[in-house]
């Protein structure tokens, strides 16, 4: 069958896209670029008919490197990803099968194997480019399933008859085939889209986060993103991770008010307790502390302080899309006041401002968050904090004491000293209850553009002087080498502090590139940044940024030529992480609410329709009654619904009748053409019926003409020659034209007559 020398090309053709998606999904565009190049080579230097395959034993000595590699991966490398190391070690091997000539066996087992692949990158990524993959592979992969069965077919079918299978078929059966192959793909994969949508609908899914991938060997590299515990004094360099965390649109009065040059701080975690031999800094646990745990209803505002502490004019909303909860911490401008999200959902609210969320699914969150301009300054904190906050460390061995309190590490000496010396003449002022406010916030900016103006930013967190506390080697030995945000803002913590003035450390992101089409920020990892809160008194806790202004989690993404392309696909991407990935019970039951609102409408509407119709007939019905155009109308249209009852009988008696049933293996195109030119059969048929004999479904019509002429003891020579013209046409090179309808026209007509004057004698008798 020469359509089955498809088979090739589309198994090559699904190989490249198991390839590219894993690839895509993985981002190891390295990886990407060898498999387009063995793709290729396989295809020139394998393929070809002249080609020389690879000899056996380098195939071999290929699958044994791909193991080593992942070996290496694994154990050298500690590759923190299980399911990224078996993606490679797949894709090796499909490499390497590319390279040999191929059987039905490495065919089947490459596409198992790309099978698999393409289902490590599902579970590696929720890109809906990597779905537009996805569909194309799984479209594919059933045809070709189909075609490979066919192929496997046919040539054992050609073993065994020792025949070439172009003998087998002739060329309209294969035509037949093909096109059957072609509908039965098309049947399935509507059918299973419309299954998987019935189970995308009614299943919501609850989430599997991390699966798979968080399994982890040993340390990976150190990359940038949020975590409610700072550690200092890692070894080794900062790398910038692209990774996308969430997708927030700022509105105020349901107005955006997003643009490039606004970064807004998106407040993570407060961390007051600084534990010196971890060289940690932590949040505090007070049992005075106020937590406040609330259960949310799904699209539903709750409120999380009292409204009579801020200020109802300028509130912003934070309209926030998060993906992979991080350390279960929501962000928001400072401080929330009120939260809603699209699904239930369990928050806890600490009395720094910090929202916790507890529910289940921590894939993706999405919810929005209101925050006022003016509040009271206990909203985020204690009326009169302490200067060095303590944390609650639990025992987990039951015979120890239940627990013991922590208390943040003093200051040392050399970072105290810098402090007084910085601080300078604002030390000596004599502090009133008047002045407090202003020499508070006179020594937090002078800390603060102190570190900005005379420290460098960098990635760099390779100590200098390992024996010392890591901050105090940033400031006293890494003036010009630099460090980055997290030890400004432990350094500026630490300077407010040995002058009394309470501080903390604040994590979370700054800013996000901007995407003007759909008005929302991108936030990446890479924007993750940590800066300092500093308590004043009369105002509270006062917002600093001690971080030098080339910092670069503060860098907006240039504008390049591409940049609307790139701002379109990101808001696709947000559309399909909102409707489809981020899809749970609650919008379950929206779209259910809104399907049977859908046909309620319809059944109102059909239902007033009808009766309009009865109330236009009865209308009508006087008229016809009382006027003679009324009468005359109605028969118009009695005689209209006559005539289009006729016809639609014809085309379903045509549907029904002998030559439908010849022709519907045909191509359309040929259907339509062979109905016509065959069209004199039904009426064959019909006629003949009427001496007695009724044609049996499995008879051809010569046979049952012949059946008929032993039956009648007639010869009917019409029927016999038209049965021969059916048969030429049909089977034979005989094409219709204009002399031959003329001669079947008049068979039809000298056969009619003879069977009338057999019906005329049979009567007379």
């Amino acid at each position: 069958m020469r359509f089955l020398n498809r088979f090739k090309p589309l198994a090559y053709l699904v190989i490249l896209l198991s390839l590219l998606g894993f690839t895509y999904a993985a981002t190891d565009y390295g990886l990407l670029a060898l498999s387009l190049i063995v793709w290729v080579m396989s295809w020139w230097l394998v393929e070809s008919s002249d080609a020389t395959p690879f000899p056996r034993w380098m195939i071999n000595v290929g699958v044994l490197l791909v193991a080593l590699y992942l070996f290496w991966e694994l154990v050298i490398e500690r590759q923190p990803n299980l399911l990224l190391g078996l993606g490679h070690f797949m894709t090796g091997l499909i490499l390497c099968k590319l390279l040999e000539k191929k059987t039905n066996r490495d065919y089947s087992q490459m596409l198992i194997l790309s099978l698999l692949l393409i289902l490590a990158g599902a579970i590696l990524t929720t890109s809906p480019i990597f779905a537009v993959i996805l569909v194309l592979y799984l479209g594919l992969g059933l045809y070709l399933s189909l075609i490979f069965h066919l192929q496997v077919e046919t040539q054992s079918a050609a073993k065994r008859n020792a025949s070439p299978d172009s003998m087998m078929l002739n060329p309209t059966h294969e035509k037949v085939i093909s096109r059957d192959l072609r509908r039965l793909t098309w049947s399935a994969a509507v059918f299973l889209m419309a299954f998987a949508s019935v189970v995308f609908i009614l299943f919501p899914r609850t989430g599997v986060p991390g699966f798979l991938a968080k399994w982890q060997v040993g340390r990976s590299s150190v990359q940038t993103g949020f975590t409610n515990k700072v550690t200092l004094g890692q070894l080794g360099h900062l790398h910038q991770s692209n990774a996308i965390v969430a997708e927030i649109r700022v509105t105020r009065d349901g107005k955006n008010i997003g643009n490039e040059g606004y970064q807004p701080y998106f407040m993570g975690s407060t961390l007051e307790v600084y534990r010196k031999n971890r060289h940690q800094w932590v949040r505090a646990s007070s049992p005075t502390k106020n937590y406040l745990s609330l259960h949310l209803a799904p699209n539903q505002w709750t409120q999380l302080v009292s409204p009579d502490d801020y200020g109802h004019h300028g509130i912003v909303t934070d309209h926030v899309m998060l993906q992979n909860v991080p350390d279960d911490t929501l962000f928001s401008q400072l401080p929330a006041v009120a939260i809603k999200t699209d699904h239930p959902a369990e928050i806890t609210r600490l009395d720094d401002g910090t929202l916790i969320y507890t529910g289940l699914d921590h894939s993706s969150v999405s919810y929005s968050v209101r925050v006022p301009r003016t509040f009271k300054s206990t909203i985020i904190g204690p009326r009169r904090p302490v200067l060095f906050p303590s944390v609650i460390e639990y025992s987990v061995f039951p015979s120890m004491t239940g627990y013991r309190r922590i208390y943040s590490a003093p200051i040392a000496k050399p970072i105290a000293a810098m402090a007084r010396k910085i601080a300078g003449s604002l030390l000596k002022r004599h502090l009133t209850p008047k002045n407090i406010s202003t020499v508070y916030a006179a020594l937090a900016s002078r800390f603060s553009n102190y570190l900005r103006t005379n420290y460098a930013y960098s990635f760099d967190m390779t100590p200098v002087n390992p024996h010392i506390d890591p901050t105090e080697d940033f400031l006293l030995n890494k003036k010009k080498i630099g460090g980055y945000c997290e030890y400004f803002a432990s350094a500026m913590v630490m300077f407010c502090r040995s002058v009394g003035i309470p501080s903390r450390i604040v994590t979370g992101y700054h800013g996000g590139d901007y995407n003007p089409i759909a008005g929302y920020y991108v936030v990446r990892q890479k924007f993750a940044h940590a800066w300092v809160q500093v308590w004043i008194p009369n105002r509270g806790w006062v917002s600093y940024d001690p971080s030098p202004a080339s910092s670069l989690t503060s860098v907006q993404q240039p504008v390049r030529w591409y940049s609307q392309f790139t701002n379109f696909l990101q808001w696709i991407r947000l559309q399909w992480l909102q409707t489809i990935i981020a899809f749970n019970n609650s919008m379950r039951l929206n779209i259910i609410h809104k399907v049977f609102l859908f046909f309620t409408a319809c059944l109102q509407t059909i239902t007033g329709f009808f009766h309009q119709l009865v109330t236009q007939l009865r209308h009508a019905s006087k008229l016809v009654r009382t006027s003679l155009i009324g009468k005359i109308i109605a028969g118009l249209v009695a005689a209209l619904l006559v005539a289009a009852g006729v016809f639609f009988s014809r085309r379903l008696g045509h549907r029904k009748g002998v030559v439908a049933e010849i022709v519907k293996t045909f191509d359309p195109r040929v259907q339509r053409q062979m109905a016509r030119d065959l069209a004199f059969v039904d009426h064959l048929m019909n006629s003949l019926r009427h001496l007695g004999a009724e044609r049996n479904t499995e008879q051809t019509p010569l046979e049952y003409v012949r059946e008929l002429s032993l039956i009648t003891g007639m010869d009917l020579p019409e029927a016999h020659w038209l049965v021969e013209i059916f048969y030429a046409l049909r089977f034979g090179d005989q094409t219709m034209n204009a002399p031959l309808a003329g001669k079947i026209r008049e068979h039809l007509k000298a056969l009619d007559e003879r069977l009338e004057s057999i019906k005329n004698a049979t009567l007379a008798r």
